[in-house]
């Protein structure tokens, strides 16, 4: 059995922040264990193209079980590669509202408010000429808004402005509300992921290894409950490391939760019936799982809209309120062109869309495993639309979404409305229709949730519940979906774990470092490293075997 320090699980965002900063100091020795390949496919490159990554090598090809309330089954695409989901989906930065931040808090997970997570958001990112009191400039991962794709765009922004929403110079920033352009981990050269961002810098280390197509089989306990390792597989052979630390699982919403569940720690009598020997009773792991819903208005292009459509590309965002007493922006309108729904019938190819985001749900789903066979594919429910409230806001959405379409500022874009359709404005064929097309966003959060309730499964300092030496940091102890596409928030749950646990090993409290104070990766702004660095590093160990 080798030794490390630290061994972190899964090289998505979380995990490859978590690498980087445990091993900037050169005591620690640290593992990272990554199920999937150090190489990203080609195409990866350009995030306008990441839906035809969904279901390719680098994905773990998942799905949802048939939703309830719509009938069917929608794709739940997880990045299986060196820089996880982030490496092949749309690379939006984006932060939730502060109040849902807020609200964290006050629901039991101390220490993770807006103003007490807003050093790590900066901590994570490099902004040129940003608000210094929100934004950061020295982290290592380059976030830049791009120039609108073309005038389509630009008078839809106008549009929007026209039916009466405030600008926002950014959404990130003092005004989280209105329209703003949209961030992107995206330079001139590409994608940027974490796995570039973090790891890169962390190369020369001598005390950091990667190991990729290694998958984690099942946490290693001692006979007192502490946390001692895991159990892999590499190159066809079972190997075991010891953690003289910690484990920190950051191997996601759908995988961190499995792991727990199959080494026995999870709500009992689910773990008996799928025939695992129960270590800790938890009962709300897996359990208040839940993503952002989305649908559409697709306008069909016109004539000279054409040549606009074939530039593919997410570029403005409406965060609004469908009601004023909403604590937040519980929707979002996001242009985009040329839009398509594996979920949406008819042709849409020559059309562009206001995708309506329910960025706040009350749906809540679950995780459930079938045996403790980690390579049996979970049973994954989000429960999309299962509470009646978030149907009638998805129906307030669209109309929203159809009022900015349909403004004269855009009139020349379009020759009509594809979807929902001319006939269809009535508040029960709104429903139907949103049934019927219903896709998530690809954000799944919550199932290892933070607190100190019952149901929680870390408490605030990302500590398993129940055993020492095990802790989880990445989008699954979010206790309720930020009002943004998740992975900056991920970014800074990272950044703070790393300091959560770099204080306790110092044994100073756990109050968690100043992050003004922390250790930065400095250097030039990031570069993406597709078969350079980190990953070529990484690919030919994998060839070598």
């Amino acid at each position: 059995m080798s030794d490390y320090d630290y061994v972190v699980v899964g090289g998505g965002t979380a995990g490859c922040v978590l690498a980087a900063r445990l091993s900037e100091d050169p005591r620690n020795r640290v593992l990272l264990l990554e199920a999937g390949s150090a190489e990203v496919p080609s195409e990866a490159a350009d995030p306008a193209v990441w839906r035809t990554l969904i279901g390719s090598r680098a994905d773990w090809d998942n799905a949802t079980v048939a939703q309830a309330a719509t009938g069917y089954s929608v794709p739940a695409p997880r990045g299986r590669v060196l820089g996880g989901s982030a490496a092949i989906g749309p690379g939006v930065h984006m932060r939730g509202h502060r109040i849902g931040y807020d609200m964290w808090a006050a629901h039991g997970a101390r220490g993770w408010s807006y103003q007490e997570l807003l050093p790590y958001f900066k901590l994570s990112e490099q902004v040129d000429g940003g608000d210094p009191r929100f934004r950061g400039n020295e982290g290592p991962m380059g976030v830049s808004v791009l120039p609108p794709a073309n005038q389509l765009f630009e008078d839809h922004f106008e549009a929007a402005l026209a039916a009466g929403y405030m600008p926002s110079t950014d959404l990130n920033a003092a005004r989280q509300e209105g329209v703003g352009w949209i961030e992107r981990t995206v330079t001139e050269s590409g994608r940027q992921s974490a796995a570039d961002a973090y790891l890169k810098p962390a190369l020369g280390r001598h005390n950091l290894h990667i190991s990729t197509r290694a998958l984690v089989r099942r946490i290693l306990f001692d006979p007192e409950g502490r946390c001692r390792g895991v159990e892999y597989v590499e190159e066809g052979h079972v190997r075991r490391v010891h953690a003289a630390l910690e484990v920190v699982l950051a191997a996601g919403t759908v995988g961190s939760a499995q792991l727990l569940m199959v080494s026995g720690i999870g709500p009992a009598d689910h773990l008996r019936q799928a025939g695992v020997d129960v270590l800790v009773d938890l009962p709300g792991t897996g359990g208040n799982l839940h993503d952002h819903v989305q649908a559409a208005v697709v306008s069909s292009g016109s004539e000279s809209a054409l040549p606009a459509l074939q530039q593919q590309r997410l570029t403005f965002v409406v965060a609004l309120r469908t009601d004023p007493a909403e604590p937040q922006p519980d929707i979002h309108l996001g242009a985009f062109a040329p839009y398509h729904s594996p979920a949406t019938p008819g042709p849409t190819a020559s059309g562009y869309a206001f995708v309506v985001g329910l960025m706040t749900p009350h749906s809540r789903g679950a995780v459930r495993i079938h045996d403790g066979n980690v390579q049996t594919a979970p049973s994954i429910d989000p429960g999309c639309l299962t509470d009646p409230r978030d149907l009638d806001r998805l129906v307030e959405g669209v109309r929203r979404a159809r009022e900015v379409a349909g403004r004269p500022e855009g009139r020349r874009w379009r020759s009509g409305e594809l979807l929902p359709g001319p006939f269809v404005h009535d508040d029960a064929l709104l429903r139907d229709y949103i049934r019927d097309t219903m896709m998530t966003g690809f954000d799944m959060v919550g199932t290892c949730r933070m607190g100190m309730d019952r149901m929680a499964v870390v408490d605030p300092l990302l500590r398993v519940k129940g055993v020492e030496g095990l802790r989880v940091a990445d989008a699954s102890v979010i206790p309720a979906i930020p009002s943004a596409p998740a992975n900056a928030t991920v970014l800074a749950i990272a950044e703070r774990a790393a300091s959560l646990i770099l204080e306790d090993q110092r044994g100073g409290g756990v109050a968690g470092r100043d992050a003004s104070r922390v250790v930065r990766l400095r250097g030039q702004r990031r570069q993406p490293v597709w078969a350079t660095d980190v990953r070529s590093a990484a690919i030919a160990a994998e060839r070598r075997r």
